[in-house]
């Protein structure tokens, strides 16, 4: 009877260790996969949010060189310039709907529709100081995205390297 209590115990004992095991491991298993997804999505925001800032300064610069152009150079006609515009602006434009689709905050939401509406905006420049104020608006709206943006980013209690993971 010792003999088969003991085996009994063994059995049990081996069988606890086994689910104890499975279960660890299971769990270990999910929050290596959570903090995976966390790490691709971190990814993605950074390129989409790099993208968009360098996009919007894209399309300030094409905006800002066809109105000095106009400016200074009578012969010199608008549309000539109008492709350029038209390019960077699309590009910013689709660099705006790519921010929509992965930030999870209105503010940043809101910085980089403001961004992008600061930069059409400076067509409208009366003058050069005019045109210098709106570019400076633009570059300061794109400065605070991008610092909102590397807030969002920051993915405290996350594994963002190999370093991270040794300790």
């Amino acid at each position: 009877m010792a003999d088969v209590t003991t085996a009994l115990v063994g059995v049990g004992g081996t069988l606890l260790g086994a689910a104890a095991t499975f279960a660890f491991g299971w769990l270990n298993a999910g929050r290596t996969q959570q903090n995976d997804r966390l790490l691709r999505l971190r990814a993605e925001r950074m390129e989409v949010y790099t993208a968009f800032a360098g996009a919007v300064i894209e399309y300030r610069r094409a905006e800002v060189t066809r109105w000095r152009r106009v400016a200074t150079e009578a012969e010199w006609s608008a549309s000539e310039w109008a492709q350029e515009v038209y390019a960077t602006r699309s590009a910013a434009t689709h660099a705006r709907y790519r921010v929509l689709l992965v930030a999870d905050d209105p503010g940043l939401e809101q910085l980089a529709t403001a961004a992008l509406e600061h930069a059409t905006g400076l067509a409208q420049a009366a003058d050069r100081a005019d045109l210098n104020a709106r570019a400076e608006v633009c570059q300061a709206t794109v400065e605070r995205f991008v610092r909102a943006a590397r807030a969002q980013l920051d993915l405290s209690g996350v594994a963002t390297g190999p370093a991270s993971r040794t300790a």
